[in-house]
C-alpha cells in the first residue's frame, strides 16, 4: 500500500529572510532560513521576484521535492483587518452584506483582494449575528506570491496573515486561556506586529513601524554615547 505524503510546506517572506516550515500536524521536518538582500523584499512586498525564485528552488529541489503544496503568511502594514457584526444571512446575501462593509473603509476596492471568515455566531433570543473578521490585501501584495507558487512548482493551498496564523497554532497552547485576553507581539526587521486573541479568536491587530533594527539602532546610539563620555572623562584626567 503506498504511504499518502501528508508534509505541508509554508513560507513566509520577510524584508531580510525567507522562512520556510515543512511539517504536518504531528512532526516538523524541515526549518529554513534564506536570508535575502536589502531590497528583495520591502514590508512584505516583494521587489525581487526572480531572485526569490531562484533562491527557493534551489533549497526545495533538494528538501521538498515530494511536497505538492504550499502555504504563504503575510504581513505588513498594508494589510487590511477589521471586526463587524453583520446579521445571520445565507451565502449570497452574507457575501452582499460583507462586500458592503468593506467599501465602508476601502475606497479603491478594486485595487484589494478580500476575504472573511465567520468567527462566532450570536444567536439569543436579543440578538443573532454573524461576528466576522475582514481582511483586505493589496493586489499588488499578492499577485507576485501566486507567481511565486507557480515558479516554484507548487500548488498554492492558502494565503493567510501572520496574526491569524498565530491565534490558530496558540489554539491549543498551554500558555493561552480561553478566559483571557492574550498579546502576540512579533517583531520584524524594520516593523513589528500586535495582535490580540481572545476566546482563541484574533480579536485585534496592529502593525507598528518599528522593529529590531530600530532596536539595534537605539541600543547602539547609547553605547556609543556612553564610550564617547568614558573617553572624555579619561582625557581629562590625562591632562
Amino acid at each position: 500500500m503506498a504511504l499518502v505524503n501528508n508534509k505541508k510546506l509554508s513560507i513566509q517572506i520577510t524584508d531580510t529572510s525567507i522562512n520556510i516550515l515543512i511539517a504536518n500536524k504531528n512532526k516538523i521536518y524541515e526549518t529554513h532560513t534564506i536570508k535575502l538582500e536589502n531590497g528583495d523584499c520591502r514590508d512584505g512586498n516583494v521587489r525581487d521576484k526572480e531572485n526569490i525564485i531562484k533562491l527557493l528552488n534551489d533549497y526545495l529541489e533538494v528538501n521538498a521535492r515530494d511536497v505538492k503544496n504550499v502555504s504563504f503568511v503575510l504581513r505588513g502594514s498594508d494589510i487590511i483587518t477589521r471586526y463587524t457584526e453583520v446579521p445571520i444571512l445565507k451565502n449570497d446575501a452574507l457575501r452582499e452584506a460583507v462586500s458592503f462593509e468593506f467599501k465602508q473603509f476601502i475606497p479603491d476596492i478594486d485595487d484589494y483582494y478580500t476575504n472573511f471568515e465567520i468567527v462566532e455566531k450570536i444567536n439569543t433570543q436579543e440578538k443573532k449575528a454573524y461576528k466576522i473578521l475582514l481582511v483586505a490585501a493589496p493586489r499588488e501584495k499578492i499577485n507576485p506570491i501566486v507567481e511565486i507558487a507557480e515558479e516554484i512548482g507548487k500548488e498554492l493551498e492558502v494565503i493567510d496573515i501572520l496574526s491569524n496564523t498565530l491565534a490558530r497554532v496558540l489554539k491549543n497552547s498551554d500558555h493561552i486561556t480561553s478566559e483571557e485576553s492574550t498579546g502576540v507581539f512579533y517583531f520584524g526587521a524594520d516593523s513589528s506586529t500586535l495582535s490580540i486573541i481572545e476566546n482563541n479568536i484574533l480579536k485585534f491587530e496592529r502593525n507598528l513601524p518599528f522593529g529590531v533594527k530600530n532596536i539595534f539602532n537605539e541600543v547602539y546610539d547609547q553605547i556609543t554615547a556612553t564610550l564617547l563620555d568614558s573617553r572624555e572623562v579619561t582625557n581629562i584626567f590625562e591632562i
